[in-house]
């Protein structure tokens, strides 16, 4: 290879190529089981839960110690990964290392939740539930669902305010994001609601004026009379509708 090539293939002393996971071997040069090393930190490769999809999954997770700084030895990330596994095992909880998904992902999967076949919603709500979620998506981008607070909810009310959106719609969009959250926390991907507590803008409706007994009498005589004048009409010999027809 030229010096210009090898040049090339380095920036600021670095390889371009991404560092590979290597397995870590104790003092008699034989691999340990599940324990990894990439540059200067230590993994331990566990089989996990995956909230989102319900399956298991190998996933390889940096260890570390109580102060949430890389271990620096073989002998601490040994001790910390047997940790994890003797947490998983005797609690019978699985390893969480996973994050949140984002909301607009786990909106989709509420989507198709609420699309599926028996028992699901009508179609016209979900329509309207999907519009809004479209809202939603574009006012959170990217953040996950457990980024999700109250000050964020409320700048979102504001901007449908400013754009002359009424009360009782901004309220209809805060439902249906409350729907999603509550589904969220049923999955386990939330220990609780961040938006709870948040109050309903104030929604004020048009009174309707009561037709008067006046009203009434009128639209009775005006429907009485018209059905006079169509009998009459039908009931006409056919000299008089003969000199009609002349006239």
């Amino acid at each position: 290879m030229s010096t210009n090539t090898a040049h090339k293939n380095q920036v600021g002393g670095k390889s371009r190529h991404a560092a590979k996971f290597t397995k870590v071997c104790d003092g008699r040069k034989q691999p340990i089981r599940g324990l990894w090393k990439r540059n200067d930190r230590y993994y331990a490769q566990l089989t996990v839960f995956d909230p989102i999809t319900g399956k298991n999954r190998v996933q390889r997770i940096p260890l570390t110690d109580k102060q949430n700084e890389p271990v620096g030895t073989i002998a601490q990330a040994v001790a910390v990964m047997e940790s994890l596994r003797t947490k998983r095992r005797d609690t019978g909880l699985d390893t969480q290392v996973r994050r949140a998904p984002r909301f607009g992902v786990y909106a989709d999967l509420y989507l198709d939740a609420i699309s599926a076949g028996a028992g699901a919603k009508k179609p016209r709500v979900i329509i309207g539930e999907r519009a809004m979620l479209k809202q939603w998506r574009k006012h959170f981008g990217d953040i996950r669902l457990d980024q999700i607070r109250k000050v964020q909810v409320n700048d979102f009310i504001t901007q449908r305010l400013k754009i002359r959106r009424s009360p009782r719609s901004c309220n209809l969009n805060v439902i249906v994001l409350r729907n999603v959250i509550k589904r969220a926390i049923e999955d386990g991907l939330l220990p609780a609601n961040p938006i709870a507590g948040l109050k309903p803008l104030k929604v004020t409706f048009r009174k309707r004026s009561l037709c008067t007994a006046a009203d009434i009498d009128k639209i009775v005589d005006a429907t009485c009379q018209s059905r006079t004048n169509n009998k009459r009409e039908t009931f006409r010999s056919p000299r008089t509708q003969s000199s009609l027809r002349t006239t």
